[in-house]
């Protein structure tokens, strides 16, 4: 009986993998010579730092691009919107239909209990999973605490099912000046790249960038 159970589940997993790939072929590639990425806003300085970095980018390249910030995080979506519009002025370009926002729940408030923690990140996992799988970003640019964390491993799961194949990049915080944060340990074995602001973490992994801010 119980190996029948087993046999059930597995077959299960199978299909709904099986389903989630046929899906997933289904949808349009992005031209070859621009590159979908993902941008999470980690609130406060980390947004700052964000959209710092990107204002270095080519983003007729780094398109069409989809900002995801937390739903109670209110200021990073509309500092991105104002960093869009001041570029589209600037380059006298409409970009409207290269930039997505979204918003995610938050795995962890701040001094939110860690019992409830686990029911909000797995919250965060069930909005993150369709996410992906549907705008299936190239790169994906994070950075803050918690909720990215979530974002980066939900992406490397659904890498290794070839379902949503995405780059991804930590940018560590500038307040971070002699060890790397949490949320920065716990990524650095699962990330293609690191971005770090101090000349002391860098490393084979972790590449120094300067300051943002």
């Amino acid at each position: 009986m119980i190996m029948f159970t087993i046999f059930l589940l597995i077959t299960a997993l199978l299909g709904l993998w099986f389903a989630a790939f046929l899906f997933v072929s289904k949808l349009p590639k992005p031209p070859a010579d621009r590159f979908k990425t993902l941008v999470f806003l980690g609130s406060g300085g980390h947004t700052t730092e964000m959209l710092r970095l990107l204002s270095g980018m080519d983003k007729e390249y780094f398109s069409p691009r989809i900002y995801v910030s937390s739903s109670t995080d209110l200021m990073s979506e509309t500092h991105a919107r104002a960093a869009e519009r001041e570029y589209a002025i600037h380059h006298r370009t409409t970009t409207s239909s290269e930039v997505v926002f979204k918003r995610i729940a938050r795995s962890r408030e701040v001094k939110q209990s860690w019992i409830s923690t686990i029911f909000s990140s797995l919250r965060t996992v069930c909005e993150v999973t369709p996410l992906l799988l549907r705008t299936q970003p190239q790169l994906i640019l994070c950075n803050g605490p918690g909720t990215c964390v979530i974002l980066c491993l939900v992406a490397a799961v659904l890498d290794c099912l070839f379902l949503c194949q995405a780059r991804l990049v930590y940018v560590e915080s500038i307040c971070r000046v002699t060890h790397l944060s949490l949320s920065a340990r716990i990524l650095r074995p699962v990330v293609d790249s690191m971005l770090v602001q101090w000349k002391g973490l860098a490393d084979a992994k972790a590449k120094y960038i300067g300051r943002l801010v």
